[in-house]
Formats: C-alpha cells, sequence, structure tokens
C-alpha cells in the first residue's frame, strides 16, 4: 500500500515537472522548480493517496524518508552570476521502500575523503541517489548533476555520496562552462544547518563548495515495521504482527475441542474398555451374582388401540393407483391360474390350442399332460366375472380412504389388539400391506413412517402409556461400522442410551448377558465387517449384533423389521430360535416376515396375516390350513401355508370374501388380540357363533381359538353384511359406508372414541425417564468411535499424510529457490495458487466417509443414540485435524522452504496457517454439500463445481479489477480469493523486487506492493482476508450443523407438529 503511494507520488511529480515546464506554474500544494516542495498535509495525502501521509519541512531525514526535495537560490560569486534564479533544486531519494527504516545518525559516519560511504543492512544507507540541477542563465541550458551510492541517516542534516557526473540537457556552451561540468567526477556531500543554509561539494570542480539558501518539503507515509529478516534499528521495538494468531485461531479451537474430548474420556476411562485383570473379573463375578444383578425389564401386556397411519396422497396419483388395481384384477379374472391349473387350462395351453387350429392339427387326440411327481393337477380356482373382480378391486381401493380428508391415503386402518409377554409374533403380508407402518407405529418409529405421515391410536404398556425406553425397533438392514468389533459395537451403544447413573460394571454386565442370551461369545472381539476389505461375522451374526445393540439397553419389547431378509433358511431358523430365547424372559418379540420358510412359519407363537392395512387372519400357523379350508381357500397340494397366506392376500376378490364375512354380524370392526397359553383369542369385533362379545372367561374364549373353522380375523374393518358372495358394488358401498363414517370421528392424536367402535380410556401417565447421556458423552463416544475407525482403517490417512508430503517435495523442486525478479513474483504466485487448489480437491473424501455412514447414523439418531451435532462435531474434529491441518503441514514444511519463500517467523507462521485454515474451511464446505446431498454423485459434482467456480474468482486466472462489475462482486464469495489474497500479500508486501526484461534495461527497487495492487490485490488487506478467512470456517461448519439438524429423522416431526398445529389454528 505505501509503494504504491510513493509510485503515486512520483508520477504527480513527474506530472507536475511537465505542467511546470510547458506553464511555468505548480498545481495546488507544491512549489519549487521540480514542483517537489510539499506545502501541505492535504496535498501529501492527495498525492500519495493517504491519508495519514504528512508534508514535513524538516532538514533532517526522518526514519520513514523517501524522497526530499530541495529548492534552492545560489548566494554571491561567480556562479550565482551564470545560473538563473529559481531554477536550482536538489532531489534526493533515500532508496527505502515501505517496511524499512534509516538507521540513526550515530550509525552512519561520515566517509573518508574520496570514498564511497559502505552500505549497511537494515535501512536504506548508501543505496539512495540525489539529482542536482539548475539552469544556465544566457543559454536557458538545464545542467544535470546525478549522484549515485549517496548515504542518508535518519535523524542527520547531511548527505554523502560516492560518485557524482555531470551533463548538460542541451549543446552545453563552449569555454569555461564546458570545462566545469565534464570537470565533475567523484564523490559529492551535501551539507545543511536545520534553518536551510546547505554547501554542495563536488569532487573535480575548482571551487570548494557552492553554497546555497533551500527550502525544504517531503511527504511522510506512515509505515508499520513487520518481523523478518529486515534488521530493525537498536533501539527501536518492532511491531509484533497479529496475523499469525488470528490464523491459528481454528487450529487452535480444534485442539483445544479435542483436548476437552480426550480429558472427559480419561477421566471415565473405565467406561471404554471391557472388564480386565483379576479384580475387575472378581467384581464383575460379584455383581452378577448379587440378588438384584441386572433388573431385567419385563412386560405383562401391551395394548394398541385404533393404531392408523395416513400419508399425503395427490388425487390424481390415487385415482391411477385405483385404476391400476382394477386392471390387474381384470387380468387376474381372464387368465387362469397357470401354477395350480391343468396346462390345457391355462392361458398357454389356450395359445396352444388356437395355433394348432389354425394349422389345421386335431386337438382332440393330444395325450393328456401327466401331472408333476408326488402330486396332482389342482382344479382351476372358479373364475370370476371381469366386473365382479373390478368389484373386488374398487372394494379394496376404498380401505384406503380417509373419510373427511381429501389427498390422504390410509395405509394402516385402525388396528388394536393386546398383546402378553413371552410370545413371538410373525407379520405376514405382501409388500405395501402396512406391516412395516404397524411396526412403526408399536415402536414409535415415526421417521419410518414418513415426515408427512399422520397417525392415530394408543400404544400401552402395562396399562402405562409407552416410553420410549420400553421399545426397541430393529430395521430391516443391518447397518453397523465395519472396523468395530462386536464388543465395541455392544459397548457404545450401551454408553449412549442406559442411565448416566449405570456404573462401568453395570453397563460391562449388560453387554456380557447380550453376548451370552445372542450366542455371541465366541465373536465378541472379532470385528463385524461386511464393507470394504473387512470380511468380518457372518450374515446371520451381523443381525444377532444388530438385535443386541437394541437389547443392550433392556427393552420390554423387541419389534423387528423382516429380520431374516437376506439370510439363507437354516441361519433364518437360527435367528427365530434366538428370538424366542428372547422372548422367553417375558419380553414381546413381533415381526415382519417377508417369505418364511415352512419351518419359520411353524416356529412363530403366532401368525398375523395383512392386507392393505387391514389384519386378515391371525392365529396359531399350525391352524391356519384348516382355517381357510373352512372359509374356501384351500391350501393347494405341495404348497406351503405362508406362500398360500400371500396369495390369498394379494387377491382382491379373497380379501373382500373375508373381511366381509367377518363384519356380517354386525359386531365392531375393532378387534383384541389376546396371547394366553399359546392360543389366539378375539374379543370385542368379529363377533360369531361361538364366540362371546363380552364378558366371555379366558376359558371360554380359550375353546374358541383360531383351530376352530370360523375364527375371524383381526384387525380393522367395518360393520359389513355377512354374505360373503354378494360381492356387488352397490353391495360393497353400503358396507363400506359405517366405517367411513366412524373413522371421520377419529381425530390424529387422540384416545377416546375411537374411529372403529371401540371405547379405550388413556393409560396412567408414563413412569418418569431416568437421566440420559448428556452431549458431552455423546461427543465423547462419537469421537472415540470415529477415532477406532480411522485408525482400523488407515489407508485413507496414509493417503493423506504420504501426498501431502510429497507433493510438498514435488512443488518445492518445481519451485526451488525463487528469485527476486519478476519471474520469482509469477512463480511465487503460482506455487500458491497450486497449493490451494491441491488441498481443495482432496477434501473431497469426506464424501465417502460421510455417505458411506448415512445409514447408520440415520438409525442410531431415530433410536436416540445421540444428537446429530454431536456426531458431526467428531467427524468435523477429527477430519479437520487428521485429514486438514496435519497433511496441509507437511506439505508446506518441504514447500516453503525449499521454494525459498520469505524468511522470518512471523510471515512463515502467517503462511501456513492461512494454508491450515483453508484447508479446514473447504473440508468442512464439503461435508455442508455432502450432507446436503442424497448420493455422493451429487456430492461429488456438486463440490467440484464450487471448487472450481471459486478457483475462476481467485485473482489468479483473471484480474479482479477487470471483471465486469455486474459480475466482479463474486469474488468475496470465493474461499481461494480470501485465502490466496492473504498468502500472497504476505509474501510480497514490503519487499522490493527486479524487473528483468529481454531486449529492456533492468528496472530495480520495484515494491512488491506495485505488483500486487497492478494484478489487482489489496496489499493493506492482509489482516482483514485472514478475518473473512476464518470466519467462512465458522459458518461453514454451523452450516453443515444445521443442514445435518434438518436432514436427520429427529428434527422432522418436530417441523411436521408445528405445521399440524398452524393448519388447526386456522
Amino acid at each position: 500500500m505505501y509503494g504504491m503511494a510513493y509510485i503515486r507520488l512520483a508520477i504527480v511529480l513527474a506530472a507536475v515537472c511537465s505542467v511546470t515546464a510547458v506553464a511555468g506554474s505548480c498545481p495546488t500544494g507544491f512549489s519549487g522548480p521540480q514542483c517537489g516542495v510539499c506545502e501541505s498535509d492535504a496535498a501529501c495525502a492527495a498525492a500519495t493517496n493517504d491519508s495519514g501521509a504528512t508534508c514535513s519541512h524538516d532538514v533532517a531525514y526522518a526514519s520513514n524518508s523517501v524522497t526530499k526535495s530541495y529548492a534552492c537560490e545560489m548566494g554571491t560569486g561567480f556562479l550565482a552570476s551564470i545560473v538563473a534564479p529559481n531554477t536550482t533544486y536538489v532531489t534526493c531519494h533515500t532508496g527505502a521502500q515501505a517496511g524499512q527504516v534509516l538507521a540513526p545518525s550515530a550509525e552512519a559516519p561520515a566517509p573518508e575523503a574520496g570514498q564511497a560511504p559502505a552500505p549497511e543492512a537494515g535501512g536504506a544507507i548508501g543505496t539512495g541517489n540525489c539529482d542536482i540541477g539548475f539552469v544556465l542563465n544566457t543559454t536557458s541550458v538545464p545542467v544535470l548533476c546525478s549522484a549515485t551510492s549517496c548515504q542518508m541517516s535518519a535523524g542527520a542534516l547531511d548527505v554523502y555520496c560516492g560518485d557524482v557526473t555531470c551533463a548538460c540537457s542541451g549543446a552545453c556552451p563552449a569555454g569555461l562552462i564546458q570545462g566545469l561540468v565534464s570537470s565533475v567526477a567523484g564523490t559529492a556531500t551535501m551539507t545543511c544547518e536545520p534553518g536551510g543554509a546547505c554547501a554542495i561539494a563536488m569532487e573535480g570542480l575548482p571551487i570548494a563548495s557552492i553554497d546555497v539558501q533551500c527550502s525544504v518539503g517531503e511527504c511522510l507515509v506512515p509505515v508499520v515495521r513487520p518481523l523478518g529478516n529486515d534488521t530493525l534499528p537498536e533501539g527501536d521495538v518492532a511491531h509484533l504482527s497479529i496475523n499469525p494468531f488470528i490464523a491459528a485461531i481454528p487450529l487452535l479451537a480444534l485442539v483445544t475441542l479435542l483436548a476437552g474430548v480426550g480429558g472427559y474420556a480419561w477421566a471415565h476411562r473405565r467406561l471404554w474398555a471391557p472388564a480386565s485383570g483379576a479384580l475387575d473379573a472378581a467384581a464383575l463375578a460379584a455383581l452378577a451374582d448379587g440378588p438384584a444383578a441386572l433388573p431385567l425389564r419385563r412386560v405383562a401386556t401391551l395394548t394398541f388401540l385404533g393404531l392408523g397411519v395416513s400419508v399425503p396422497m395427490n388425487p390424481r396419483l390415487a385415482a391411477k393407483k385405483r385404476a391400476a388395481m382394477q386392471v390387474k384384477a381384470v387380468r387376474r379374472a381372464v387368465t387362469s391360474h397357470v401354477l395350480h391349473a391343468h396346462p390345457e387350462d391355462s392361458g398357454v395351453g389356450a395359445l396352444l390350442r388356437r395355433a394348432k387350429q389354425r394349422l389345421g392339427v386335431n386337438t382332440s387326440e393330444d395325450a393328456e399332460v401327466p401331472a408333476p411327481r408326488g402330486r396332482a393337477w389342482a382344479p382351476a380356482p372358479p373364475a370370476q366375472s371381469p366386473a365382479v373382480e373390478a368389484a373386488a378391486a374398487e372394494f379394496v381401493a376404498s380401505l384406503h380412504d380417509v373419510p373427511g380428508q381429501r389427498g390422504q391415503w390410509a395405509v394402516l386402518g385402525g388396528i388394536t389388539g393386546t398383546v402378553h409377554g413371552g410370545e413371538v409374533v410373525g407379520v405376514l403380508g405382501p409388500s405395501g400391506c402396512g406391516k412395516t407402518s404397524l411396526l412403526g407405529s408399536l415402536a414409535g418409529a415415526a421417521m419410518d413412517l414418513g415426515a408427512s405421515a399422520q397417525t392415530t391410536g394408543e400404544v400401552l404398556v402395562d396399562g402405562a402409556r409407552r416410553q420410549k425406553a420400553d421399545v426397541a425397533y430393529v430395521p430391516q438392514s443391518d447397518v453397523l461400522i465395519p472396523s468395530l468389533t462386536v464388543q465395541e459395537c455392544l459397548r457404545y451403544s450401551a454408553l449412549l442410551r442406559l442411565p448416566l447413573s449405570t456404573s462401568p460394571m453395570e453397563t460391562q454386565l449388560r453387554i456380557e448377558h447380550v453376548l451370552d442370551e445372542l450366542a455371541l461369545r465366541h465373536v465378541a472381539d472379532s470385528q463385524v465387517g461386511g464393507a470394504g476389505r473387512i470380511r468380518g461375522i457372518s450374515g446371520g451374526e451381523r443381525r444377532r449384533v444388530t438385535i443386541g445393540m437394541e437389547l443392550v439397553t433392556d427393552p420390554a419389547i423387541l419389534v423387528l423389521d423382516e429380520p431374516t431378509s437376506g439370510l439363507d433358511s437354516f441361519t433364518a431358523l437360527n435367528l427365530m430360535r434366538t428370538l424366542h430365547q428372547v422372548a422367553s424372559g417375558g419380553r414381546v418379540v413381533i415381526a415382519s416376515l417377508h417369505q418364511p420358510s415352512h419351518d419359520m412359519f411353524l416356529a412363530l407363537d403366532t401368525a398375523l396375516l395383512m392386507s392393505h392395512g387391514r389384519v386378515l387372519f391371525q392365529g396359531r400357523p399350525a391352524d391356519a390350513e384348516a382355517w381357510f379350508r373352512g372359509r374356501g381357500l384351500p391350501c393347494p397340494a405341495g404348497t406351503a401355508m405362508a406362500e398360500h397366506l400371500l396369495k390369498v392376500a394379494s387377491n382382491p376378490a379373497d380379501i373382500q370374501a373375508l373381511l366381509l364375512e367377518r363384519g356380517g354380524q354386525g359386531a365392531d370392526s375393532a378387534a383384541l388380540l389376546r396371547l394366553e397359553d399359546g392360543g389366539v383369542q378375539v374379543e370385542g369385533g368379529c363377533a360369531r357363533e361361538g364366540i362371546p362379545d363380552d364378558g366371555a372367561s379366558p376359558s371360554d374364549t380359550a375353546s374358541a381359538s383360531p383351530s376352530a373353522a370360523d375364527s375371524p380375523p383381526l384387525g380393522g374393518g367395518g360393520n359389513m353384511d355377512s354374505a360373503a358372495e354378494d360381492r356387488s358394488p352397490d353391495r360393497v358401498a353400503a358396507a363400506w359406508t359405517p366405517v367411513a363414517a366412524a373413522a371421520a370421528t377419529h381425530k390424529p392424536g387422540k384416545v377416546g372414541r375411537s374411529a372403529f367402535g371401540m371405547s379405550a380410556t388413556p393409560g396412567p401417565e408414563p413412569r418418569p425417564a431416568p437421566r440420559r447421556p448428556g452431549f458431552a458423552r455423546q461427543l465423547a463416544v462419537m469421537t472415540w468411535r470415529t477415532a477406532i475407525d480411522i485408525l482400523r482403517n488407515p489407508t485413507l490417512l496414509r493417503l493423506h499424510l504420504g501426498i501431502g508430503l510429497l507433493m510438498g517435495v514435488v512443488t518445492g523442486l518445481v519451485f526451488w529457490q525463487l528469485d527476486d525478479s519478476n519471474v520469482g513474483v509469477q512463480n511465487r504466485m503460482g506455487g500458491t495458487f497450486f497449493a490451494l487448489a491441491f488441498l481443495a480437491f482432496t477434501s473431497l473424501t469426506t464424501v465417502d466417509l460421510l455417505i458411506n455412514e448415512r445409514a447408520v447414523v440415520a438409525r442410531e439418531v431415530r433410536g436416540g443414540y445421540y444428537r446429530p451435532s454431536a456426531y458431526l462435531l467428531s467427524k468435523l474434529t477429527l477430519d479437520a485435524i487428521f485429514l486438514r491441518a496435519i497433511p496441509a503441514i507437511l506439505y508446506w514444511a518441504p514447500f516453503y522452504y525449499m521454494a525459498g519463500f520469505r524468511g522470518g517467523a512471523a510471515y512463515q507462521a502467517t503462511y501456513l496457517f492461512i494454508l491450515v485454515t483453508f484447508s479446514c474451511a473447504v473440508g468442512a464446505l464439503s461435508m455442508a454439500v455432502t450432507v446436503a446431498s442424497n448420493t455422493a454423485g451429487e456430492a461429488s459434482f456438486g463440490m467440484n463445481f464450487i471448487i472450481l467456480f471459486s478457483i475462476m474468482f481467485t485473482g489468479f486466472l483473471v484480474n479482479v479489477s477487470s471483471i465486469p462489475a455486474y459480475l466482479r462482486w463474486i469474488h468475496y464469495l470465493s474461499v481461494f480469493f480470501y485465502a490466496f489474497e492473504a498468502m500472497i500479500t504476505n509474501e510480497m508486501t514490503g519487499r522490493t523486487f527486479t524487473f528483468m526484461a529481454s531486449g529492456y534495461a533492468q528496472i530495480e527497487g520495484i515494491n512488491g506492493n506495485t505488483y500486487l495492487t497492478t494484478l489487482g490485490f489489496d496489499a493493506g488487506a492482509t489482516t482483514r482476508d485472514i478475518g473473512v478467512l476464518v470466519g467462512l470456517y465458522a459458518g461453514f461448519t454451523l452450516l453443515c450443523l444445521v443442514l445435518m439438524q434438518a436432514r436427520m429423522p429427529h428434527s422432522r416431526p418436530r417441523i411436521k407438529n408445528i405445521m399440524r398445529r398452524l393448519s388447526l389454528h386456522r
């Protein structure tokens, strides 16, 4: 900034000289033969473009003197007679630049006669020059004497120059004048008095000195003395730069946070490791043998009342779904059951007969097609007319209507029941039948139902409203951290979800109990695996680990969504045995099953068949075949019963028949499921012969188990006529109307008179929940887990460290030992730009880190393991330190010194910490983009676009000042711009460079600020840019946390509830 001020001053002076020569006058504020003597501070401020500049008339040199101008008049004598008045001047340039000072006068003794003063380090001593000029009176020819190697010192009045020569600017008059001019050669001195009386002596003149009376003026610009290799004068206190400290704020904050987490972990170190040693083993054994060693939670009854789920759906889309159901039903009526009918009765057989008839082949003599071995051809099901099938499809579609709420699609239709402890209940049905919705409603996993889903009903555990700790929900997929061991997975689940008062020994005891309960003891110290290069444990064991992470909190109810999916039949059967073991202690286990094998189906205590949000059948699996045979839906020979149930639940005509028959007795549609003595009993809904509606004793209802041929299904339905054979659309509409009317009275979230006619009284208020672990525990556990994952998967860490160091060496060799020429300036900018680009593109590794764990985090946030901010803060901290800061330091160490960047601790530290802060900021931005993206491809594309867009406005590829004004503002959004400008101004401000071009004279002493200003950078904006860069890092971190909070499931119900309340107030 200051160098540019001096350049501007020189330009002004040159312009002034030109104007004086033409017009004979100086601009306002300047005077003298060369218009170089300032008269006011305002004139200096305007000339230097620096409001702090002042005009000094002191004859002595100041420590920040750059150019001092003398306007002189000759005394008496011969020279006074030949020199024109008001034309004598002296202009001295100290050679100092911004950031340099002159040595005090005591350090600058006058040289001996005939010797040039030796240059001194630390100022502009011996590097100045002076011009002495005047105009001849007779011929008006200017004479100019140029003195070089001049020495000026702060506080001194005199100037000593090592060499001087004189020449005429035009034709020098022959004779005496020409002889005097040509005789000057050697040293020159100018000694002055404080009042302005000076004597100029030039070696070679026949006279000792030229006496002149001068008026002095110079513009002084304030100079901040930097740290570095520039030696400061003795006694002068250096101004310590704050730039390194500002740039180091992010790294200091990260290290402080990590140290705090480490201190917490050390203070609670017994939580992180299993019991070891004789004393720990003895204490654990004593605790296990105690009278209240492990207070396990058990449940007597689980009651759910009127569970319903509906989701918004565009009426046009709903109409399309209805039409699709009808088309499918009509096609079913036209075609026969190929798998169970005779081949000649199938669609393929009909095509063959038609082809033979066209070819003239006699079809009457075709041999009978033999049936497969061990079975006979089943008779084709009775064909239904397309109209009947269409009516059935319309009936099924009407099950999804939500009366009074246009645009809502019912997923679950008012399921009510009671389950006793110790039982394993299997929920069966085709895809989309409502299995997951039922499980999500029971478990309170609202996010599995969708962010916009509306839920109704109540869930009670032993008469009290369900608490979150009562139910454990195991999703369908096993999403685990592959690098953790089985025991570590159970441990972090226990540390995050058990009450804060749980002691380390109690935590370990729960882990040991789960390992034994799920038969995982033999793989306790094996990594889970399943992803990457870690093979890990088997699929069945991995599924049991997922279950164990829920059981470690000792829930009363275990809800599993398709736990056997992806497992072979043997492993799936073993898992069912494990679930029986879990339930045997008094828990309730409810699991959805997609396509269970015959053995798995029989292993259930109770089977629950669902279709279109209604329950079609419930009872013991062994009784299912007789029950369906009694309703005209026998299981074909050779077909597994579970498969037959799925076919029935997929056929609209069969669904309509079962629901109409069940509703035909005029009873309420809400049925009560009770599991007693391994049987199922129905109470309240589905009244029929032999089953009492009210007041039935357990023995009475036990005698009417589903083994009876007329055992009805459980669940939502309506008051429908019993004539199953009458399936006309009018009959269906008449039967469905009471259900629609009843459902309309059920408000979301209310418990009272249910939508399906059942009176329900709210249970007592839930008991106070124990205190859960706070944010400090969550952050510590997440940091521990992330650190273990990084250390056990060191490939990425090694790549970052190794490539960072290697690229630092390579770029150091490419930009080896930069000089102070214009080529050196270009290479300094190029090396800095490459360093920023390299670190920016390595930030893309955060994409895989977050995307790979997204499913794990979503499941654990739903389960209440931790807050999203705790997970992301641990990721941001460890990622910034291990994958951003340390690689940046390893890159800087060889590159900076091999390239020969600026010396001095403050400059080196500033450059380093800017590089580290930039790397951390881009890493945080990459995380924010990844959190906002749905896939790794979206995140990578978005981050690449942002990096390239920011690079365009860095100021290296294009001069910012040349960008059109309507686009120029974009550079303020570029993180590259602030880092690059701060680093390059830190490197070049206050230094001098040499301009070299082939075929042109070399220009030395060009201020680095001149280069910066020419390229569109602000040399005085280093501190501002560093502060903005630190602010951007904080902003990117905050943006990442906000996006994570918004996208994680747990925050959505709050938003949905707020919107619902707003709509109710309208």
